[in-house]
Formats: structure tokens, sequence, C-alpha cells
């Protein structure tokens, strides 16, 4: 298997820019958490909205590829490594703002999306659903939210049957080797068994922006916290990169980007 013919998209703009404002600009509006369990863990102690120290800031640039595509902005890894090698405390103070005013900057709010072919066929990639689209944010807005989910996933009791998004955590290695001890013991008793494999079609797309912020009060963390998070899923933009042209600024209403995001610890 080669690589496909071509990697850009060859439908036309008019149609990529429907289709996208399609999947993200219209708000998911149900938010409805009643049917979930009483929330019993812990509660944040002060530790989500304590202003950033310079170790959380050198271990999140640690923790991103460098080969990471940089934002509209065109900021690279390399240059916020640069800015926090010449004053360690300059970004921590940053973001420290970001949290006390609960707010983010507008201009940081603008991402870029790019498609990724799933398939070599040329006539199936005539078919919006057969490119991945992957999009990129601002770095800075990348390394604060890497920061602060890490701090929630800490801050919040999570379900040890949940594997997935967990730092260190190598969680397709572990539920591999339940199925395959499950199916094993199965043999040797000579016992039927059935297994469901259930897949949540995209379901990084449908997160509706108010369920976010519903789970985030159930779990009764703090006023300030959730309104920043509020503001962070406010006002977010994207430009669909197509052939050889882009599309118009399409609204975000929904759906939770695949980078560190709040939505995944809960």
């Amino acid at each position: 298997m080669g690589a496909p013919a071509t990697t850009t998209c060859p439908l036309p703009i008019e149609e990529l820019e429907w289709c996208f404002w399609d999947k993200l600009s219209k708000p998911y509006n149900k938010a409805n958490v009643s049917r979930f369990a009483t929330y019993k863990g812990s509660t944040d102690k002060g530790e989500l909205m304590k202003p950033i120290e310079e170790e959380e800031v050198t271990k999140a640039i640690k923790g991103v590829d460098e080969k990471s595509a940089p934002g509209p902005d065109g900021m690279t890894l390399s240059d916020i490594q640069d800015i926090h090698d010449e004053d360690d405390t300059l970004i921590p103070r940053l973001f420290s703002l970001w949290l006390k005013s609960a707010m983010i900057p507008d201009s940081l709010k603008k991402s870029r999306t790019v498609l990724i072919p799933k398939c070599e066929d040329q006539e199936r990639l005539k078919d919006i659903d057969n490119w991945r689209p992957i999009t990129t944010g601002p770095m800075l807005l990348c390394l604060f939210t890497k920061i602060m989910a890490k701090r929630l996933s800490e801050t919040v009791w999570i379900n040890p049957r949940q594997k997935g998004f967990l730092a260190a955590t190598p969680g397709c290695n572990e539920n591999i080797a339940i199925l395959e001890n499950i199916i094993k013991g199965a043999k040797k008793n000579r016992k039927d068994h059935t297994v469901v494999f259930v897949d949540l079609a995209k379901a990084f797309n449908s997160v509706g922006h108010k369920l976010i912020v519903k789970a985030l009060q159930r779990m009764k963390l703090p006023p300030d916290f959730i309104t920043m998070v509020t503001d962070l899923y406010t006002g977010n933009t994207t430009v669909v990169e197509g052939n050889k042209t882009k599309t118009v600024e399409i609204k975000i209403e929904r759906g939770s980007s695949k980078g560190p995001t709040f939505a995944k610890p809960i």
C-alpha cells in the first residue's frame, strides 16, 4: 500500500463550508445529567485555581510532540520554548492571568482544520466522510489546556474502569489482556460468552458544550473554574483548508478537540 495520489481534498470549497457548518455550528443543547449517579468523589481544595507554576509549564512543553503543527498564529513549540528559556516566569504569569480573570483571549480561539485522506481510492476520496479532519489551535492554548486537564484529572474522582485519556495508562493493552483472559477462560471451561463492542460514532464531534459545563457543576467544582471553561468553549472558529483554498471562518458550537481538553477527565 502506497500513499494516496492526492493529499488535497478535491471537493468544492462551498461543499466543505456547508459540511463543516453542519457538523460544528449546530449547538447540541441537551445537558441532562440527572440520570448520572451522584458524584461522590473528592472536591477541589484550591488546587485548580492556584497560580500556574514554572514547573507545570516546563512539563507541558516536554509533553508536546516537537513536530506538532502550529496553529493559525504561526507560533511553534520551539518559539514557546525559547520564550520560556529566556524568562521562565513569563508564560506562568500569563496563564495565571487567564485563570484569575476566568477568560481566554479571543485571538486564541481561532484554529485551522486540515483534511487527511483515510484511504487511497480516488473515487472514495470524493466523499467527505473519507477525509479525517485534524484541527489545530494556537500552541499557547494547547499548553494551557494541557496543564488544566492534568490538574482536573488529579482533582476529580475517575472511575477505575476508565482507561482512555489517562496519562501513563496503557488502556488498550489492559483491555486486550482482560478480553484475552475471558476468552481463554471460556474455552478452558467450555462456556459460551458474548462480547459486544460499542463505538460511539464521531464522539468528539458531538459533545455538547452545555453538557461539559453541567458535568463540571455536578462535580461541585469552583464557579470561577466553570466560568473559565465556559469561556474557553465560547466564540471559537476554524478555517478548513481545502483544494488550494480555505473556507470562511466556521463557528464551533459543539464538539471537543482530540487534544488536551477538559471533556476527557469527565
